[in-house]
């Protein structure tokens, strides 16, 4: 499951991403991967991501911008595996933090940058549908 310190593994098979999850939103974990907002859960209700969407060869958020309503995520951690689905593709303001308070539902919160547009950012809600401990 882990690698490098990692607590976890998304994967989105629409776009072809599987990346690692290591825990804090700093510049070198987003370098490795993906990042876990430490300020929200690592396992059951908001779980906050942040990563990278360019250099493309590199970021592992690149193609967040492709996912669709209703495609599937799954998330992999020492606890077992939850499956979402996309339920909210929309854009915020780079300051509003939001979408990572806890509303007592179970789900992914995923942000990453918009190309050309440094005021905002894309937010990717997946709602949970299944868990597998």
């Amino acid at each position: 499951i882990t690698n490098g310190g990692a607590i976890g593994r998304l994967s989105i098979p629409s776009i072809g991403l599987d990346k690692y999850v290591y825990e804090g939103t700093s510049q070198a974990n987003m370098r490795k991967g993906l990042a876990h907002f430490d300020c929200t859960s690592g396992w059951a209700g908001n779980i906050g991501i942040a990563g990278h969407n360019r250099p493309v060869s590199t970021a592992a958020f690149a193609k967040l911008k492709d996912v669709k309503l209703g495609d599937v995520i799954t998330y992999t951690t020492a606890y077992g595996t939850c499956t979402y689905v996309v339920s909210n593709i929309t854009t915020v303001s780079t300051t509003d933090t939001s979408g990572l308070q806890q509303d007592g539902t179970n789900k992914l919160t995923m942000y990453t940058c918009k190309m050309n547009q440094p005021e905002v950012k894309l937010c990717v809600v997946a709602t949970m549908v299944g868990t597998n401990r």
